[in-house]
């Protein structure tokens, strides 16, 4: 990836960009110097966080749930 001469690059994902945010930087982890993720939070009630619905191990665990797996 690299489009009118840049190498590196930082990236600012506000609401839905968030997802594109995510995805960007698990595709081109080389590429992306500094990430910005704004009003990011995943909507859950408060009985399913207490709960452990959104637990995760790793990075990749959490873009399988966070990425969109269809358009």
């Amino acid at each position: 990836m690299e489009a009118h001469g840049v190498h590196r690059m930082n990236l600012v994902g506000i609401s839905y960009g968030r997802f594109v945010g995510y995805s960007m930087v698990a595709q081109f982890q080389e590429k992306i110097e500094r990430v910005v993720l704004c009003c990011a939070g995943v909507s859950l009630e408060e009985k399913d966080t207490n709960n452990g619905l959104f637990v995760v191990s790793n990075l990749d665990e959490a873009a399988t749930i966070l990425l969109p797996q269809t358009p």
